[in-house]
């Protein structure tokens, strides 16, 4: 049975690019520039804020799934299921991030509670932007190259908020004589961006793949399908894995252009490295899933990616050698390319699975695992560089000793390598190939021809 197609306009495709600009933004700014705000200007104790990132993000990672329940089974507006919620959702995160940094900086007391009310505040309003953005992938379209290329628009905004939030931010902040007033303009700059890019992509993108209009599944069946959907717990752990280590890497990559290179001002150009490749080969990605299953595409993109981070381990006095440095970047950004778009796509194929599987139509809930695993390795990545650096004598605006630059030194080179290989390994079991989900799409849409006869 062949299933009938209706592709997704330029335009639509555009307007969802620049929705997605907006979350990395967030992320970005969070995974890259908190700790060492946090440590460095709002005086706050390195391993306390790695308790903090750790703690609440574990917290409120119990969120997503509840999110993804609700939205699924709110009504449907003439808007559609996920439009309003992403307007939503970037509005309440773009507030939200210039609380994160505003709250603990204008505080003369109980700093550290302010910023935990705030960073698990930021969970919630993550939700709301990353589940709508996630599901859309689905409910855009059926076709599997069609949601590559969905797939593929969100890895390039991601991407292009990334590098706008990397190259951008420590100039920006550089230009202001206080450096937390600063702080203050770049961030509340930056959360206009991510209401705004939300907002031009609720308006302008369309939900054609409708639920079905059997009673909602009930919270029960929720559980059954994150916990009776196995290729749903090996994208958990591949996601995870990989995303930990390059959050570790991105939260201790300011610290050591800081104090191992001496050039703060130059980690927009080691993050440029990174995230410019990757936006320019990102647009790839359709063509070489067509010929590629996506699973071995990812599996090679992850290990190839570990080893250019575990390479600048060994590059000997990298303040005298940073052409070598930013070259692994750039390595890694080339091999990079396709994972973001092949992960996002991935989601829809669960969505499909789980719907053959349980016999129910689960965007949202399916969806949650990308800001919950998102949430975990943002604590994960934040955490583990915070309690490194103070266990080798971290001391904030200061020469460091050469334990801390080891320290630091050890997380952004082999405790990434470690995490990346892991996440890369875990792909040999994942079973969903393209011909099998390409059944299961048939499958579901026989089952349902089938009811809608039996109906009438």
């Amino acid at each position: 049975m062949t299933l009938q197609i209706e592709k997704v306009p330029g335009k639509e495709k555009a307007a969802y690019f620049v929705a997605n600009i907006g979350q990395i933004l967030f992320q970005g700014t969070l995974n890259s520039f908190l700790l060492i705000f946090y440590t460095d200007v709002a005086g706050l104790h390195p391993a306390a804020v790695g308790t903090l990132l750790l703690v609440a993000r574990i917290m409120d990672a119990f969120s997503d799934p509840i999110v993804g329940y609700i939205l699924d089974h709110l009504p449907a507006t003439r808007w559609g299921r996920f439009r309003p919620w992403l307007a939503l959702g970037g509005i309440l995160t773009g507030l939200n991030l210039w609380l994160l940094f505003a709250g603990p900086l204008l505080a003369t007391s109980l700093k550290l509670l302010i910023a935990y009310i705030t960073y698990l505040f930021s969970g919630i309003v993550f939700d709301l932007l990353v589940i709508p953005l996630v599901a859309l992938i689905s409910v855009m379209n059926k076709d599997d190259n069609e949601r590559t290329k969905l797939a593929t628009m969100r890895g390039m905004g991601t991407l292009l908020g990334g590098i706008l939030s990397s190259v951008l931010t420590i100039p920006l902040v550089n230009l202001f004589q206080n450096e937390g007033t600063g702080w203050l303009v770049v961030v509340g700059v930056f959360g206009s961006i991510i209401a705004g890019a939300a907002i031009i992509g609720a308006v302008n993108v369309k939900e054609r793949v409708q639920a079905k209009e059997e009673t909602p599944y009930a919270a029960s069946d929720a559980f059954r399908i994150l916990l009776a959907t196995p290729p749903l717990w090996n994208y958990f752990l591949n996601y995870i894995l990989f995303n930990s280590g390059m959050n570790i890497l991105m939260g201790a990559l300011v610290f050591y252009f800081k104090y191992n290179i001496g050039r703060e001002e130059l980690v927009g150009a080691g993050l440029m490295g990174l995230g410019l490749p990757m936006l320019l080969l990102i647009p790839l990605t359709p063509m070489l899933t067509r010929n590629i299953e996506k699973k071995w595409l990812l599996f090679f993109c992850l290990l190839a990616t570990s080893v250019f981070s575990l390479i600048r381990f060994f590059i000997p006095n990298p303040g005298e050698n940073l052409i070598w440095v930013i070259l692994t970047f750039v390595m890694m950004g080339v091999i990079m390319g396709p994972s973001a778009p092949i992960s996002q796509a991935m989601i829809a194929d669960l969505v499909d699975f789980a719907d053959w599987k349980h016999n129910v139509r689960a965007e949202g809930i399916v969806s949650s695992i990308t800001p919950l695993v998102t949430k975990f390795a943002s604590g994960i990545g934040g955490a583990l560089p915070g309690y490194v650096l103070a266990a080798t004598g971290y001391v904030p605006d200061a020469e460091q000793t050469p334990e801390a630059l080891r320290g630091i030194a050890l997380t952004t080179t082999v405790i990434p390598f470690a995490m990346m290989v892991l996440g890369a390994l875990v792909l040999f079991f994942y079973p969903l190939t393209k011909v099998r989900v390409q059944q299961i799409q048939e499958d579901i849409s026989l089952r349902e021809g089938q009811l809608a006869n039996e109906l009438s």
